[in-house]
């Protein structure tokens, strides 16, 4: 149960990123109502997660590593930014840092 809840933030942060990234490119007020939902829909599916584990570093990290991908992986598959080589090694060292805390 706690990972549908992991995949309910993760899907929602990622609807937020998304419509961020679109209300940039086009002022959409609309994208910034709906931006402001979805991230706070997510704040709202992180405390069934902390009320069961309670463990705020462990499940934080875990979180941090998820928005992280999340957010590299809408840039560079959707919105076809480019990241470096030493960009490409900052995103793997980060991710190894992360599940080595986690």
């Amino acid at each position: 149960m706690l990972w549908l809840w992991f995949g309910i933030c993760g899907a929602t942060f990622a609807l937020g990123e998304y419509v961020s990234k679109r209300w940039a490119m086009t002022g959409d007020a609309y994208l910034l109502v709906v931006m402001v939902l979805s991230y706070g829909l997510g704040s709202l599916a992180w405390a069934p997660i902390i009320k069961a584990k309670c463990n705020l570093a462990q499940m934080g990290m875990i979180w941090v590593l998820m928005a992280s991908l999340v957010t590299v992986a809408l840039g560079v598959v959707v919105f076809h930014e480019r990241l470096g080589f030493l960009q490409w090694i900052g995103v793997a060292l980060a991710i190894g840092a992360m599940f080595l805390i986690a």
